[in-house]
C-alpha cells in the first residue's frame, strides 16, 4: 500500500493541501492545467463563482470525453488493421 503524502497547490489563489499518492508533480501539473482553464474562462480576473467552477468542469468534462472517444477510435482502427494484416498473413503463408 502507497503511503499518502501531502502535496500544496494553489489554485485560483486558494492554497490547498492534498493527501496523495501520486507523483507531486503530476498533481502539480493538474493544478496548473485547471488555473489556465479558468484564467481562459474567467479572463476579468473577478472572483472564482460557483458558475465559473462548473463551466470550467463542463469543459474539461467535453475534452475528456473527446479524447475517451478518439482513444476507442484508434483501438478499432488499429485492431481491424491488425485483422487485416493477420488475414493477409494467413493467405501468404498458410499453415
Amino acid at each position: 500500500m502507497t503511503q499518502k503524502k501531502s502535496v500544496d497547490v494553489v489554485i485560483a489563489q486558494q492554497r490547498l493541501t492534498l493527501k496523495t499518492d501520486q507523483d507531486p508533480a503530476e498533481v502539480q501539473k493538474v493544478a496548473d492545467l485547471v488555473n489556465r482553464r479558468l484564467s481562459d474562462i474567467n479572463s476579468g480576473g473577478q472572483p472564482v463563482s460557483q458558475q465559473v467552477l462548473i463551466l470550467l468542469a463542463m469543459n474539461l468534462a467535453g475534452d475528456l470525453i473527446r479524447l475517451q472517444d478518439s482513444d476507442a477510435s484508434f483501438r478499432e482502427d488499429v485492431k481491424a488493421r491488425s485483422q487485416s494484416i493477420l488475414t493477409q498473413l494467413e493467405k501468404e503463408f498458410p499453415l
